[in-house]
């Protein structure tokens, strides 16, 4: 038998060694999948569902500002709360009055000058926030992906 023969028969040999054992693994997933229902093999190759997103709007919402001294200040927005389709929209919906009064109650505390140092980025990732705290204590979710300020002026 020659050198290069042998190193064939050796390829082969642990070739056929690989693929066996991983047919034996494929195999016992594949059963353990569905003995127990889990599905995790069958789910690698399952097609995901995006969910679709949906923006509520909380259109000219007026909050005063802390006063200082006789000079009375205002802070208007307009929002948008962005969640998945379905029940995650219609808690939204019906939770509307506590995310605005959690907007009026951050910002009623803050006065002119505090409110102008705020990023927009800052208030939004803020707002997020309180309105997840709002949806865990009355439904155990959060809901809220995202707060889009689309309109925001002091005055």
């Amino acid at each position: 038998m020659t050198r290069k023969s042998f190193s064939i028969g050796l390829v082969a040999v642990l070739l056929t060694v690989l693929l066996t054992t991983i047919s034996v693994m494929v195999g016992q997933l594949w059963l353990k999948d569905h003995q127990e229902g889990t599905r995790i093999f069958t789910n690698l190759f399952s097609k995901k569902e995006k969910k679709e997103l949906v923006y509520t709007e909380v259109k000219n919402l007026v909050v005063t500002l802390r006063a200082e001294g006789n000079r009375i200040h205002y802070v208007l927005f307009d929002l948008a709360v962005l969640t998945n389709a379905g029940d995650d929209e219609k808690l939204v919906e019906k939770l509307m009055p506590e995310l605005k009064s959690r907007t009026v109650s951050k910002f009623s505390l803050l006065s002119y000058e505090q409110a102008r140092e705020l990023t927009v980025a800052q208030i939004s990732d803020d707002l997020k926030v309180r309105f997840n705290d709002a949806f865990k204590k009355y439904s155990g979710k959060e809901p809220v992906s995202e707060v889009a300020i689309s309109k925001m002026i002091l005055q």
